[in-house]
This record gives structure tokens, C-alpha cells and sequence, in this order.
């Protein structure tokens, strides 16, 4: 619509350098691999700046389905496609986590602006809104019964948690996540050692 229109506009990318990168190649991607069979195979990403450490196997699968792909992967690569044409490209970290990332990413977007972590800006709303968004009710219901009980010795089940003062408290030694592009933030500015577990 903005290009229609011929006014600026500046995407905001709020995942992670990386994430934003294997986007952006997605085509020499497929096209280094075959089909989805072939993408469980480890095969380097060794014409990705600062992903050359990485495989196909360390992919969602999603990215190699072509025309058979979700919604939700259409549209990512249709945004992605557009990102050159913006005005700026924005992005939620910093460039220190990921400087050969950023320093692709900058050959690729001229006005390319890490502006993170966005977690240390002040919030708008209280913490407990923020966090919350009436989800914890839902989650709750959907234990099994008894759960909570059997449970109490092992660790606290609360509806909401201030998660950033946690972090932040002294007795916190590891943070164990799903590798949240938000959460593994929180960790680093909070200075706490992470045990990540993708897709817990």
C-alpha cells in the first residue's frame, strides 16, 4: 500500500538477525536442496554470512515445501521480498549478537537499524497487562487434574510472574527456554546463562 501510494515505510522485523537472514535467502536455499527428504539431511548453509555453521536439518521443514507452503510462509516470503523497497528495515537486537549477520544484512537493506533489545524501553502498560492478555486463565484449564498439586514440591505454577525481575534477582543461576527470540533478550540483558530446548 505504501509503495502505491509513494510514501516512506519502515518494516519492523521482531525475530532475531539470523531468523530475518535464512528469510532472506530462502530461495538459494531451496534451491540448494531438492526436495523436503533432502532437507533432513545436514547439509551446510555455507553461503549464509554467519550462518555457515548451520544445515538444512536445522530448518522448519516449511521453507523447502514450495507452492505447497502454509499461509503463514507465503506471506513471510512475499514481506520479505518487499524489505529492499522500504525506506528502512528495523530490527528488535543489536549488532554485537550477530556482527557478520548485521554486516550482510546492511549490504542488502542500506538503511538497515538494529534498535534493540526493545525490552529495555519503558513499558506503556503495566507489566501484568502486558504479559498476560487474559491467556493465563485458558492455560490453567487446560492441565490435567491435579497437576498443580502434584507438582508443588517441584517448583510454583502462578497465573503471572514478573519475569524480567526474576531474571534479575541474584538466585537466579540458568534461565531453561524455548529460545524465544524475547525470552533468549530478556536472558542477555539480564546477564542469566540460558539452557535453551527449542520447542519445549
Amino acid at each position: 500500500m505504501a509503495e502505491k501510494r509513494r510514501v516512506p515505510w519502515v518494516p519492523f522485523w521482531t525475530a532475531s538477525s539470523c531468523s530475518l537472514s535464512s528469510q532472506v535467502y530462502t530461495d538459494q536455499i531451496v534451491r540448494a536442496i531438492e526436495s523436503t527428504e533432502t532437507a533432513k539431511q545436514e547439509k551446510a548453509l555455507s553461503f549464509i554470512p554467519g550462518l555457515e555453521m548451520a544445515t538444512t536439518a536445522d530448518l522448519l521443514p516449511e521453507i523447502f515445501l514450495g507452492n505447497n507452503a502454509s499461509p503463514l510462509v507465503i506471506t513471510i516470503n512475499k514481506m520479505v521480498e518487499h524489505l529492499p523497497k522500504s525506506t528502512a528495515v528495523v530490527l528488535n537486537s543489536f549488532k554485537e549478537i550477530d556482527p557478520i549477520i548485521t554486516k550482510d544484512l546492511k549490504s542488502k537493506f542500506p538503511n538497515f537499524l538494529n534498535v534493540g533489545p526493545s525490552i529495555l524501553l519503558p513499558a506503556t502498560m503495566t507489566t501484568k497487562q502486558d504479559a498476560s492478555h487474559g491467556w493465563e486463565d485458558h492455560a490453567m484449564k487446560s492441565l490435567p487434574n491435579g497437576f498443580i498439586d502434584r507438582t508443588n514440591s517441584f517448583g510454583r505454577m502462578v497465573a503471572w510472574a514478573p519475569q524480567q525481575q526474576i531474571l534479575a534477582h541474584e538466585s537466579v543461576g540458568v534461565f531453561i527456554n524455548h529460545c524465544g527470540w524475547n525470552l533468549i533478550l530478556e536472558s542477555i540483558t539480564s546477564c542469566v546463562p540460558l539452557i535453551c530446548r527449542p520447542f519445549l
